[in-house]
């Protein structure tokens, strides 16, 4: 099953997608503190989360935990990271331990 994750400044339920086996997951987060960029995709504009704050949030969940999935991906973007942007979001967003197990992992 297909899985995207879209950030909410309010709780809501996940919604199943009616044409294919995948559904959309709610997180709340502070919206506006993400570190997002503007993408023209086909369903029109969306602000995604940059590579550096993707891999933040992916190993806020510590990958060790057995999440293959988040792994894998940490793995494909860490090489797209700058280590001090990295630093810098980590320590806007309060993830200086996460930041640093990521880091220490590489």
């Amino acid at each position: 099953m297909g899985v995207g994750y879209v950030a909410v400044p309010t709780r809501r339920r996940a919604l199943r997608l009616a044409d294919r086996d995948s559904e959309v997951r709610f997180v709340t987060r502070e919206v506006g503190e993400l570190d997002a960029v503007a993408m023209t995709t086909e369903l029109g504009q969306a602000l995604v989360t940059t590579p550096e704050q993707t891999v933040l949030d992916l190993a806020r969940a510590d990958p060790r935990a057995g999440d293959l999935d988040a792994q894998e991906a940490i793995d494909a973007l860490w090489p797209e990271c700058d280590p001090a942007v990295l630093e810098e979001i980590a320590g806007r967003q309060r993830m200086r331990a996460t930041y640093a197990r990521v880091a220490a992992s590489r």
